[in-house]
């Protein structure tokens, strides 16, 4: 399972306690957006922050009694599968051809969005001054939330982006609450 995934599983898990029914499953879906420096030929260098929203989504059934861990890994397993068939990519060629002829795309619905940066090398910074944050931001008013995960300077750096004129403080704390929690039973 890769980090991606799981943070996947605690993601929708946490999104699934807040939403009604309060009981039986609930279709979601997850958006990903997926590094693809290692997936292009030329490959690009690590200093390139490439991180492309290409449709990729993984729709799971989510109960309130599910596992972080077991969502995380039916996530996996259909990432693993998209990046066989190498979806990310021919989901790039296909928007920049629609892109070039004035083709609008539609976008995906999705749950909650996961923004894979990956590898982004540590910052230079003057001796004796230690850098204590690192973020970026990619979203847009009318967004789904999205979780950006990124290794930054080999440190793992999970920010939750969202629109606060759509989703309310209150409600993203029991969020963040919950991810909490998820995460420490889970690495309890």
């Amino acid at each position: 399972m890769t980090v991606n995934s799981l943070v996947t599983g605690l993601v929708l898990t946490a999104v699934r306690a807040q939403l009604a029914p309060e009981n039986g499953p609930l279709p979601m879906v997850c958006g990903h957006g997926v590094d693809l420096r290692t997936r292009l030929t030329p490959e690009l260098p690590l200093s390139t922050v490439l991180n492309c929203i290409t449709g990729l989504q993984t729709p799971v059934t989510v109960s309130h009694d599910d596992r972080p861990d077991t969502v995380g890994q039916e996530v996996a397993d259909q990432i693993a599968a998209a990046l066989a068939r190498q979806d990310p990519e021919r989901f790039l060629l296909t928007a920049l051809r629609a892109g070039a002829r004035g083709i609008p795309l539609p976008v995906p619905v999705v749950s909650y969005g996961i923004s894979n940066v990956g590898r982004i090398p540590a910052h230079p910074v003057p001796d004796g001054v230690r850098l204590l944050r690192f973020g970026g931001t990619a979203n847009a008013p009318g967004m789904p939330p999205k979780m950006g995960v990124a290794s930054f300077g080999g440190r793992l750096l999970v920010q939750n982006e969202y629109d606060s004129w759509t989703y309310g403080e209150e409600q993203m704390a029991r969020l963040r609450e919950t991810l909490h929690t998820s995460l420490k039973e889970l690495a309890g």
